[in-house]
């Protein structure tokens, strides 16, 4: 979801957007606080990580 962010902001997404969208990534990050052993974080293979 934080990568989805950083893309709608370097892409010119609406402030509004932009706004909604961090309340939902810091949901989940408070949801993966409180609930560590529910949410399991997928690791990359090493094709799949960014350069």
């Amino acid at each position: 979801m934080e990568a989805y962010y950083q893309v709608a902001k370097e892409n010119g997404a609406d402030t509004e957007f932009l706004k909604d969208m961090n309340l939902v990534v810091q949901e989940i990050k408070d949801f993966q606080k409180q609930e560590p052993d529910r949410v399991r974080i997928p690791k990359l293979k090493a094709f799949e990580i960014e350069k």
